[in-house]
């Protein structure tokens, strides 16, 4: 076996392998990848009498995380041909491919494992979780009606409102306008939005720009959804989600609202019309993002609606939680740089055997309106350190991980 980089110009030759291994995934959503994805990102692979039989995908991401702008991968499509597992092929790519993050500067690398008790022997370890809330659809729905709104409303084009005889009840606290988000101004406001409710309320999440919503909308548009914004009488974007459309639900995603940003919240009434049944108890964070997803039942009514990536302070009751994203240090001082210390000094030994470059002694500080520091020391510091009695212990890199685990991670991207 000869594991390599593979060159752009070969990296569509993956395809094949990824169509047997994720049989789920549509040609459009895979066009939509190796159109996109693979125009950035590095696939190493293991290849074998004369064909590709293992791969892995980093995709790069520009991340903030404890105030800090950060690079880092998101490991994905972790594939071996069946009749060439269990021969470690995945095991060496993966060390390589963490062997490079760190030669890159990243301090951690994220997944969504498939099976995590692949990834726990690499010192992958869950530091999120996944909030989602779902409603069943009403039981009452014309599927040919249904029908016949999912040919009249195209991703791409505005939606609009509702016509007169489909508008949900209590219009009267409908206000706004809800359009597909196609334009490069919309996208930066989009991105305006998110980041000033996120900025306030997470440590670790993607950065938001103009080009992540642009290719969100190309990601959301290969699977019969888009960008959907709702705006004020006056131009100005209120709300907005991204959204995708399967026959059997309608997934939403980046739900934000402008007043939850500055911490506002109203309830929802206690039936939730247009195609959708069940109840939404509790605070939720306004009147634009309920037109987006009472316009959202009354175009796809009989399919589920499920909310991921719901902020924390939402204050929807019902909220699933399910560990989500895994972590994995690849450089412990710029790793403990995005983590946020109590003002006290640490003291620390890593032994890393998959990455032993992070084996050894560091100093850890900061809190108390200090920006976090890590350095490096010498292993007679920190037997000093233990002997006055100050926080100085043993740890591998996975132990790391509880400085930054919880809620304050927002990492909810699919590819």
């Amino acid at each position: 076996m000869r594991a390599r980089w593979l060159p752009g110009e070969e990296k569509g030759r993956t395809r094949e392998l990824w169509e047997q291994i994720f049989p789920e995934d549509t040609g459009r959503f895979l066009d939509y990848y190796y159109g996109e994805k693979t125009r950035d990102n590095r696939i190493i692979a293991a290849e074998e009498d004369g064909g590709l039989r293992a791969m892995i995908h980093l995709n790069p991401y520009r991340l903030m995380a404890g105030g800090r702008q950060i690079g880092a991968d998101y490991v994905v499509a972790v594939a071996t041909e069946e009749r060439y597992r269990h021969r470690g092929y995945m095991a060496q790519l993966l060390r390589k491919a963490l062997e490079d993050g760190r030669r890159r500067g990243n301090p951690f690398a994220f997944l969504i494992p498939a099976n995590p008790a692949i990834y726990e022997p690499f010192g992958f370890r869950y530091v999120s979780a996944s909030r989602e809330l779902c409603w069943k659809p009403g039981q009452d729905q014309d599927k040919d009606q249904d029908k016949d709104k999912d040919q009249e409303w195209l991703p791409g084009q505005a939606a609009g409102q509702l016509p007169a005889g489909e508008m949900p009840a209590q219009t009267g606290r409908l206000s706004g306008q809800a359009v597909w988000l196609s334009e490069e101004g919309d996208f930066r406001e989009a991105a305006a939005l998110a980041s000033s409710c996120l900025a306030g309320r997470c440590s670790v999440y993607a950065i938001r720009d103009a080009a992540y919503y642009r290719r969100l909308r190309l990601e959301c548009m290969a699977e019969d959804g888009g960008l959907l914004g709702c705006r004020s009488w006056d131009g100005e974007l209120q709300a907005f989600l991204a959204c995708t459309v399967s026959q059997e639900a309608v997934e939403v995603r980046e739900p934000f609202e402008r007043e939850l940003c500055a911490g506002a919240g109203q309830k929802f009434p206690g039936e939730f019309p247009g195609g959708f049944s069940g109840e939404f108890p509790g605070e939720f964070p306004g009147e634009h993002l309920e037109t987006l997803l009472r316009e959202l039942g009354s175009r796809y009514p009989g399919r589920r609606l499920c909310l991921s990536g719901i902020l924390p302070g939402m204050g929807l009751a019902g909220v699933q939680e399910k560990p989500l994203m895994m972590f994995r240090v690849l450089d412990v001082e710029g790793f403990l740089s995005c983590c946020r210390p109590d003002g006290r000094e640490h003291f620390l030994r890593v032994a890393d055997p998959l990455l032993p470059e992070n084996s050894g002694c560091y100093v850890w500080r900061g809190g108390d309106g200090q920006e976090p520091c890590a350095r490096r020391t010498e292993e007679a510091e920190f037997e000093e350190a233990r002997r006055a009695g100050k926080d100085a212990r043993e740890a591998r890199p996975e132990d790391l991980l509880e400085y930054i685990r919880g809620d304050g991670i927002f990492l909810h991207e699919a590819v």
